[in-house]
């Protein structure tokens, strides 16, 4: 689910379904077994687009509302925008968090290829509070087990890291 959009995205035959947020839990459950069940056997004939990728000569605002209108966002990015640039990424009342695995610290990645500036704002994110600044101070070593991983595509250890850290 694209919680951006709100968006199923059946990963094999391209076809969406829009669920309207907030909704009540068991009908968001609901409506995701649905719409499961109804493409489990679907045959591959979509494929992705292209990830898009920001044109760093622009403006670090222009990179910004790029990365809220089109980058891959969670709420550990959106945490890092709000407290770094004091700007809201979300209206949506999903709260401030850190990363908790791989995938988190992933989308927190892109943010800071989209707009590296951002990295300036470190201090302001590690103040923010103790699980923070723990990985602010280990960005580096965390950033090469994830390039790590995405290149093998096997884990090796930055899950066990980031939990050793206090994700």
């Amino acid at each position: 689910m694209d919680m951006s959009t709100g968006e199923l995205l059946c990963s094999n035959c391209g076809t969406t379904y829009k669920i309207t947020l907030p909704a009540p839990i068991d009908m968001f459950v609901a409506q995701g077994k649905v719409f499961t069940n109804s493409h489990r056997n679907c045959t591959k004939t979509w494929t992705p687009p292209p990830k898009p990728v920001v044109d760093s000569s622009l403006s670090m605002d222009v990179r910004i509302e790029w990365w809220l209108a089109r980058g891959e966002r969670g709420i550990s990015s959106n945490t890092m925008l709000e407290v770094i640039t004091g700007r809201m990424a979300t209206r949506q009342p999903f709260g401030m968090s850190h990363p908790y695995d791989p995938a988190d610290f992933r989308r927190c990645h892109l943010l800071l290829q989209a707009v590296p500036e951002l990295r300036e704002g470190f201090p302001k994110l590690a103040a923010h509070n103790a699980v923070w600044a723990a990985l602010v101070e280990h960005w580096d070593e965390l950033t090469a087990l994830l390039l790590e991983q995405m290149k093998t595509n096997k884990a090796n250890g930055m899950y066990q890291r980031m939990k050793q850290l206090g994700c």
